[in-house]
């Protein structure tokens, strides 16, 4: 049950602006091929690493001291955004979305140490496991499938950036008719040990 006093969160790696212009330019490539897909804009592009939904506004201090002690404990690292694909399989599509490529075990041990510490103020961690993406757009109606599996294997070695990840961020959603807009409630830099 929700609270009067709650906020919608989640916690992210924002992407560059040279990544983001390249999603777009890809999106927009996409648009007129693939049918009813909702297209994420390109400055609203992140990596998740845990949804929270709506959380009691007063458990937002206690979760940034313990993303504060997490970051302090990891270094900055690195990874590529590059090619294409989509959730679940191309015969039924729901998300279509970029690849995060390279070195992903950082951000794959940082979204686990997310899971665990954020377990014990009871969020369950996601059973389906961790897939480090970014969401370009989410199907919501009929698509050309076959364009879809067309635009997959012609975009699987595309570049699309090439990111230094120094910090993560605590972030609000608030859903509005035009789409959601996020404001950061914490920035966690990586490597850096409270005192």
């Amino acid at each position: 049950m929700r609270g009067w006093l709650s906020v919608r969160t989640f916690i992210a790696i924002e992407l560059s602006q040279e990544t983001r212009l390249a999603l777009g330019r890809l999106i927009g490539e996409l648009k007129p091929e693939l049918g009813r897909v909702t297209w994420v804009r390109p400055e609203r592009m992140h990596l998740t690493l845990k949804f929270l939904g709506e959380i009691d506004e007063g458990l937002v201090e206690r979760i940034a001291e313990k993303l504060k002690r997490i970051c302090g404990e990891a270094q900055p690292f690195a990874f590529d955004v590059a090619g294409m694909g989509c959730f679940p399989n191309p015969s039924r599509p729901r998300v279509v979305w970029a690849g995060i490529v390279g070195n992903t075990a950082p951000a794959s041990e940082l979204q686990r140490r997310i899971d665990v510490e954020l377990e014990h103020l009871g969020f369950e961690p996601d059973a389906r496991g961790f897939s480090p993406h970014v969401t370009m757009g989410r199907v919501k109606g009929s698509i050309n499938r076959n364009a879809l599996s067309a635009a997959i294997e012609s975009n699987r070695e595309r570049q699309l950036g090439s990111e230094l990840i120094e910090e993560i961020v605590f972030m609000r959603s608030k859903l509005l008719p035009e789409g959601p807009v996020y404001t950061p409630l914490a920035r966690l830099e990586l490597g850096v040990r409270s005192i």
